[in-house]
């Protein structure tokens, strides 16, 4: 695990990746850049490729704990802009709807699996709330149901990050589409997540359109 507070301690090369086992990948929450190997000749920020997976399951933990965490992620003094896909986005509507699924779960169920990534600096408010669209729907593939809530005004505003939570079922077959739970899955969610980035720095700077629902 890396925490660059100042310089990297590595020079040249890849920047090193946790293990497999290890779901937090250089989270320092008050940096708003990632001590990358500056690639020959670029000068300005690095993005951060900042992301931490949990998972809440109903052998792991107490009963509605799920919902919990969206009631906390969606709480007021937040200020969270709210994005959803496959689910209600309203917040109280969206944890009855998930204590709703829990309850359906088998006894040993993965009930959800909660990401929180750094969002970079550099991108307006709307590219952000673009960013984590498409990279939610990249990661249900456009199947399972999710749940964004933004923060990044008030006390965010030089922290902005987001928390994702993801209800991994197709809701056509029941199965996993998301396959957080796989071997190498912090390794492949981690890719995604530093591809999204890319993209969405590289593209020009206009409004993000369309909202989940």
């Amino acid at each position: 695990m890396c925490f660059c507070k100042q310089k990297p301690p590595w020079q040249g090369g890849a920047a090193p990746v946790a293990s497999p086992g290890k779901c937090r990948f250089s989270v320092d929450k008050r940096l708003s850049t990632l001590c990358l190997p500056r690639p020959r000749g670029q000068t300005g920020n690095v993005a951060i490729y900042s992301l931490h997976l949990r998972s809440v399951g109903r052998t792991t933990h107490a009963p509605r704990t799920a919902g919990a965490h969206l009631r906390y992620i969606t709480r007021p003094e937040a200020r969270a802009d709210l994005l959803a896909g496959r689910m209600p986005i309203e917040r109280y509507a969206a944890r009855r709807w998930l204590d709703r699924e829990e309850r359906r779960d088998r006894q040993n169920a993965r009930v959800i699996d909660k990401l929180t990534v750094a969002l970079p600096r550099e991108l307006d408010p709307l590219q952000r709330r673009g960013l984590v669209m498409a990279f939610a729907e990249r990661v249900t593939q456009g199947r399972a149901a999710w749940f964004a809530a933004i923060h990044q005004s008030g006390r965010d505003a030089h922290n902005p990050h987001a928390h994702i939570v993801i209800r991994d079922r197709d809701p056509e077959t029941g199965k996993r589409v998301a396959l957080l739970s796989e071997k190498g899955a912090c390794r492949n969610i981690r890719l995604l997540w530093e591809q999204a980035v890319n993209a969405a720095r590289r593209s020009p700077r206009k409004r993000a359109a369309g909202d989940g629902g």
